[in-house]
């Protein structure tokens, strides 16, 4: 997007939902900072925090800025009641995102959550993931070029986490798309009609997910899924199911979208 006008008129009629925009930001952040560090995009719907120091503020204080009062309100991008009933037709139930949550409530989750992330289940998929690395790069040379985050950054990111959460059966190609629609219902620029299609995917992963619960509840394995199935804090606590399927989701899902 061009710096076309100054901070204010920019300010006054650009948004992130502008496709334009979103795909070069660069010159509304620069406005943003310069000209209102804390701003209310009307189009978004939502705030905007752009300086580091002010975001430290809203992260230490979730009582005045809780999750509920943004990420939960735009979930599906309004249109939470019919994504609600679609996942509970074809999905198995609605199950909300345990993660984007404030505490008391995120602390225990956390607490739980750390007992599969540990330095043994780490060490253990070492060997995994050089002979992954090292076969994908062998196999990049022969063809002399790439593109190193369609070939190489997102498949590697994506065959990790299924390996350590035990899916390593899962296509690659569905878990992508899988990825794009959980991202998705976090954006503010689907239509209805996205949503709905987007909707059917995560559908679609979410009883994938339930069968994969439901046979490490029967019988560990040695990977994640079990130790998140299986965790319990010192007082006995323990995720329930959904929490468990949120969880998961979250790993498999945010860990290779975001990366």
């Amino acid at each position: 997007m061009a710096d076309d006008g100054c901070p204010a008129d920019l300010l006054a009629t650009a948004s992130l939902r502008d496709p334009a925009v979103s795909a070069y930001p660069d010159a509304y952040y620069a406005a943003m900072r310069l000209g209102d560090p804390v701003h209310k995009d009307p189009q978004l719907g939502s705030w905007l925090v752009t300086r580091f120091e002010d975001l430290q503020t809203v992260f230490a204080d979730p009582v005045t800025f809780a999750a509920g009062h943004g990420f939960r309100m735009l979930y599906a991008s309004g249109f939470k009641d019919e994504f609600r009933a679609i996942m509970e037709r074809d999905g198995g139930g609605f199950v909300e995102d345990a993660v984007p949550s404030d505490p008391p409530y995120h602390t225990r989750i956390r607490r739980l959550m750390e007992k599969a992330f540990t330095a043994h289940r780490v060490k253990a998929l070492e060997p995994a993931i050089t002979d992954l690395v090292v076969g994908m790069i062998e196999s990049l040379a022969d063809r002399g070029t790439c593109d190193a985050v369609r070939d190489f950054a997102q498949p590697m990111t994506i065959a990790v986490i299924c390996e350590q959460l035990g899916f390593d059966q899962v296509d690659g190609h569905k878990v992508e798309r899988w990825s794009h629609a959980v991202m998705q219902q976090v954006s503010a620029m689907q239509t209805r009609e996205t949503m709905i299609e987007n909707a059917a995917q995560m559908a679609e992963l979410q009883m994938f997910l339930r069968a994969r619960l439901h046979e490490r509840e029967a019988a560990p394995r040695e990977d994640m899924t079990s130790d998140l199935v299986h965790a319990v804090t010192e007082d006995g606590g323990r995720l329930t199911f959904d929490e468990t399927l949120s969880v998961t989701r979250a790993i498999m899902i945010a860990g290779n979208e975001t990366t």
